[in-house]
């Protein structure tokens, strides 16, 4: 009976330190989920806006080669016209240099 005082003592303190270290744990644990979640959340928002700048390039580029092909279709125009002239008419006009053999 002198002994059990002492073991109960001793048991609830070993029992509080367990639910003490499974709580410390648990905290720990969900601090690292949060840290990993915030972590993905910000690769997300930036693999977000690489994608938006890549599209906005790709838009760009749409557009300038809209442009040049504009430009290479006015550019036989202005082949074409040149062509039709006569011979002194074409010593009064300047030929144009259409190179858009690389661009198409």
């Amino acid at each position: 009976m002198k002994h059990l005082l002492p073991l109960t003592v001793l048991s609830v303190i070993v029992l509080l330190g367990c639910s003490a270290a499974v709580l410390s744990h648990r905290d720990y644990t969900h601090q690292l989920t949060v840290k990993n979640a915030q972590a993905a959340l910000h690769r997300a928002k930036t693999a977000l806006k690489v994608q938006a700048q890549a599209q906005s390039t790709a838009k760009k580029l749409q557009v300038a080669n809209t442009d040049i092909v504009l430009l290479i279709a006015n550019c036989k125009d202005g082949q074409t016209a040149y062509n039709m002239l006569t011979l002194s008419q074409k010593q009064h006009a300047k030929a144009p240099y259409c190179s858009y053999s690389q661009v198409q």
